[in-house]
């Protein structure tokens, strides 16, 4: 019975555009570790898309962190190596401080702000990798450095206050009983 309805959802997806939202051999490894059924693959996808800015933010953070060591180097040069590192981990807070004013003021505006966060987040991303050490241009370079990870940290609280509604929209999709797993997706 629970084969024959497998290969009915997979018909159905077939039919709708390619097998549950782009997420290939993902769905049913995810299904599994769930203990879901193939019918409730698109509540999965459905939390995988609202995870989508935390997955990113988290891939922003552990690539910061990991190369901490190289930025404090290139951009607060120093001759005490833990200066320049103690210099780069007071950048990397400086986005975390910045989240609440853009979730304040941001988030005030909406999913009209969503484009802008978006946006900015990915230009000031951008800059960041694309900037000169401060060999090359002087103090511009970590001054530059702070201002975009701020704006950044304005981006993230603005894209994080817009979130709720995504979570909202996969809790009110997901099985009762299942809310916890489901959550922790989104």
């Amino acid at each position: 019975k629970l084969q024959a309805r497998h290969r009915g959802n997979q018909a159905r997806a077939e039919a709708e555009g390619g097998g549950g939202g782009g997420a290939g051999g993902l769905l049913p490894l995810l299904g599994s570790l769930l203990a879901v059924e193939p019918a409730d693959y698109p509540v999965i996808t459905a939390a995988l898309r609202s995870a989508r800015g935390s997955i990113l933010e988290a891939f922003d953070l552990v690539v910061f962190g990991f190369f901490a060591p190289v930025i404090g180097a290139e951009f607060f040069p120093d001759d005490d190596p833990a200066t320049s590192l103690l210099q780069c981990f007071c950048v990397f807070w400086l986005a975390f401080a910045f989240k609440p004013l853009g979730g304040t003021v941001l988030g005030l505006a909406g999913e009209k702000a969503d484009l802008v966060c978006a946006v900015t987040r990915f230009l000031t991303t951008l800059l960041m990798g694309l900037l000169p050490n401060r060999e090359s241009i002087g103090v511009a370079a970590p001054t530059l450095l702070i201002i975009a990870r701020a704006y950044q940290g304005l981006a993230i609280g603005g894209l994080q206050a817009s979130k709720p509604p995504s979570e909202t929209f996969t809790m009110d999709m997901v099985p009762k009983g299942r809310e916890v797993s489901f959550g922790s997706l989104a």
